[in-house]
């Protein structure tokens, strides 16, 4: 009996570029550093909720000011958010570039050696999208939250 085995090999051996490597490291680093900024604002934003009581019965100025610094921290998690997806298309379009100057120079190309470059191109592309989602979803969540504190405060002093 012989033994017919279809033998399958990948035409595509997954390799990551220096940049897409950075860039992943740099979508680890922003995560880390967002979560890590995101428990500092929620620590903040418990600070906040008393100073707006104080500032209900003895009208101090501390308010106003603690305010604008941590709208202004909101500001720079959406800031980052814009960054990440602009390296999200840098490293999307630098990637893409790469794998059609490759097949630019080959006799012949495969088409799963094409799918398979894409698809790795593609699954970065789509982890940068993801970071940014988070990122945004952050920014809108804490901004949203200091809004409501502000507009109470001017409705409790205006009362």
């Amino acid at each position: 009996m012989q033994e017919t085995t279809l033998g399958w090999e990948p035409m595509y051996e997954g390799h990551l570029p220096w940049f897409t490597r950075v860039f992943v490291a740099y979508l680890a680093l922003v995560l880390l550093l967002s979560a890590a900024r995101a428990i500092s604002l929620i620590r903040r934003l418990r600070a906040l909720r008393k100073l707006e009581q104080e500032t209900a019965t003895a009208m101090t100025s501390k308010f106003p000011l603690f305010w604008e610094s941590l709208y202004a921290k909101t500001a720079a998690i959406k800031n980052l958010s814009v960054l990440t997806l602009l390296l999200s298309l840098l490293v999307f379009a630098w990637s893409t570039t790469q794998i059609l100057v490759g097949v630019t120079m080959e006799k012949s190309t495969g088409v799963g050696f094409l799918a398979g470059a894409m698809a790795e191109v593609l699954t970065v592309f789509s982890s940068g999208i993801l970071v940014c989602a988070v990122l945004y979803t952050f920014a809108i969540f804490f901004e949203a939250v200091l809004v409501r504190r502000k507009m109470r405060l001017n409705f409790t002093k205006s009362e």
